[in-house]
């Protein structure tokens, strides 16, 4: 019989310890929608600085079209109806100024025009390298004669 005292204190001391512990807060009841999901804070989009070169450097190329056509108008034509190829290489200084240009005549192409087009490539102001140092720049031309 000592068993039975033992067997009814045991789960009747875990309710009085139950009872007698501290009381907790109760848990406050949300009314109304969910709260939104944190995000993390949004970096600004990344500047593409090759891409914005070649924009920058397109921009110049833009402005001296006329006078590129213009070196081609002039020359000696070798077949009236015929396409003609050249490849321009230009060094761009850490100021932007052209240091050096180099091209590279393709088909059709006359002596008389590749060095009007340097002359003129010469000439012009591209915008800095980032960064400092030089930057090179190629550009393929195709000029098309018509009668």
């Amino acid at each position: 019989m000592k068993l039975f005292p033992y067997l009814l204190l045991g789960p009747l001391s875990a309710w009085l310890s139950a009872c007698t512990a501290p009381a907790r807060a109760p848990r406050p009841i949300q009314v109304g929608p969910p709260p939104f999901p944190r995000v993390a804070a949004e970096r600004p989009p990344s500047v593409d600085h090759h891409a914005r070169a070649e924009r920058d450097a397109a921009e110049v190329f833009r402005a001296m079209h006329a006078d590129l056509l213009a070196c081609f108008t002039r020359a000696p034509v070798l077949l009236p109806d015929a396409t003609a190829h050249v490849v321009v290489d230009v060094l761009v200084g850490p100021d932007g100024s052209v240091r050096d240009v180099t091209t590279a005549p393709g088909a059709r192409a006359s002596v008389a025009a590749t060095r009007c087009i340097e002359r003129r490539i010469a000439r012009a102001t591209f915008a800095p390298p980032r960064g400092g140092g030089t930057s090179r720049v190629r550009v393929p031309f195709a000029f098309s004669f018509e009668p």
